[in-house]
């Protein structure tokens, strides 16, 4: 074998072992997270009604055989969320189904139906009324001729 290939072998060797390892890494932290989490609660798509104004949300029960729960609301912070935050919210519900509660989030209005803004060319926001937006949340969004220079 040439001396100047052996380097250059060693190098590869090095980085496909590396990125085995990496990859073995991952899988197994996929495995622990899946297997921590096995969602042990039941899902329904709810609808909230209230004034003349309509909420879609979630709501997670513990699946534990009892007929009424504890309840969690769970209350969006800045930006446009949906009912599960990406699924970002299953663990959570899930730690309260395990503690025997039941888990409510909804999503914001507008944000169910994620591009409807960009073909109504405005944002959702913009024309949610100020009680559900907290007053100042209208006004920084809109068309864009609202923010063309005057």
């Amino acid at each position: 074998m040439c001396p100047k290939t052996q380097p250059r072998r060693r190098g590869l060797h090095l980085a496909v072992w590396s990125l085995v390892t990496v990859l073995a890494v991952a899988a197994g932290l996929v495995g622990v997270v899946l297997w921590q989490n096995s969602y042990d609660m039941d899902e329904q798509r709810v609808t909230i009604r209230h004034g003349g104004h309509t909420l879609n949300g979630v709501l997670a029960i513990p699946e534990d055989g009892r007929k009424q729960h504890g309840l969690v609301v769970y209350v969006h912070g800045d930006g446009p969320v949906d009912a599960t935050h990406d699924d970002g919210y299953k663990p959570m519900w899930e730690a309260n189904a395990k503690a025997g509660y039941a888990s409510l989030s909804w999503d914001k209005p507008g944000v169910a139906d994620r591009f409807a803004w960009r073909r109504a060319g405005v944002s959702a926001w913009s024309n949610a009324p100020a009680e559900l937006t907290g007053g100042g949340a209208a006004s920084a969004s809109g068309t864009a001729a609202d923010r063309q220079p005057r």
